[in-house]
């Protein structure tokens, strides 16, 4: 069995429809996408995390049932 990444990330296939279990949030990485965009699509990638200081949050629309998402630090937000 291979050892467990501290972050513990877990890639999603499908757009959340409810908030995280407790201690993981929800991130995204920094492809261009819309709302309706479903993990996989174009190089886009979502999964759950336990958070960690290179996480920022994210204001973009994309799960919108999700309160909060994130995306990772240092990657800047495409521009529309």
């Amino acid at each position: 069995m291979k050892p467990k990444r501290p972050d513990d990330m877990r890639y999603l296939s499908a757009i959340p429809r409810k908030e995280p279990l407790a201690e993981r949030v929800l991130v995204h990485n920094h492809i261009q996408h819309t709302p309706e965009f479903l993990p996989g699509q174009n190089g886009f990638r979502a999964w759950t995390q336990i958070k960690t200081g290179d996480l920022v949050r994210c204001a973009c629309r994309w799960a919108p049932e999700v309160t909060v998402h994130y995306r990772v630090k240092g990657i800047p937000r495409k521009k529309r």
